[in-house]
């Protein structure tokens, strides 16, 4: 009886080990979130701009060389423009996710290397 009892158990725990790679090949995409940044519209309204940056493979080492640059100026109908330029890795394919959560306003782009994103936030 103790026989057929450790033999289940291994067998549940060689099909467990056979399948937990196939599981975890299956994630083809990384992302880096850069931490919030904090602005203000021209007439000093607050808000916060998030970015998440999306990419092919493992490339955890792509943190330490994206450069993130965000800029706001009035639209000049009442609110305002927010252009967040992520300057990455020449040739590296990127998606860029850019958005201002209090407003429920977002973008993306894609492309190599330096990707821009630009966001129309309805606040002066």
């Amino acid at each position: 009886m103790r026989l057929k009892t450790v033999f289940v158990g291994g067998a549940v725990a060689c099909g467990l080990s056979v399948a937990a790679p196939a599981v975890a090949s299956a994630n083809v995409m990384w992302c880096v979130g850069d931490p919030p940044v904090q602005m203000s519209s021209p007439s000093g309204t607050n808000f916060t701009v998030s970015t998440q940056i999306f990419t092919t493979g493992n490339k955890q080492h792509l943190s330490q060389l994206v450069d993130e640059k965000v800029t706001s100026v009035s639209d000049g109908h009442g609110g305002t423009l927010v252009t967040v330029e992520i300057i990455g890795p020449a040739g590296q394919p990127m998606t860029v996710v850019a958005s201002v959560n209090k407003y429920k306003v977002s973008g993306q782009a894609s492309g190599v290397g330096d990707v821009s994103v630009t966001l129309d936030v309805p606040v002066a």
